[in-house]
């Protein structure tokens, strides 16, 4: 990829899916910026109940604080 996405709102985010994504399913219009528990919120700040689970998810729901706290560690042990 040569250009730059500014990845800010959810026009640039479905600007960049286009070109970096092969067309196999469709998309939804919607860009999740964060989750606590089986609640997550898009980037205005909606709220929806998160009933589907995807490629890597922890069953545990978003942010869990064990997992969390798993990665936390094993960050301080690679990253410096």
């Amino acid at each position: 990829m040569t250009d730059y996405f500014p990845l800010t709102t959810l026009e640039s985010i479905t600007q960049a899916e286009r070109s970096l994504y092969w067309p196999v399913f469709t998309r939804v219009p919607v860009c999740f910026e964060w989750g606590k528990g089986t609640k997550i919120y898009d980037l205005d700040g909606k709220e929806y109940l998160d009933f589907i689970s995807g490629i890597g998810v922890a069953l545990l729901g978003h942010a869990h604080p064990a997992v969390t706290q798993a990665i936390r560690e094993q960050a301080e042990l690679l990253i410096s």
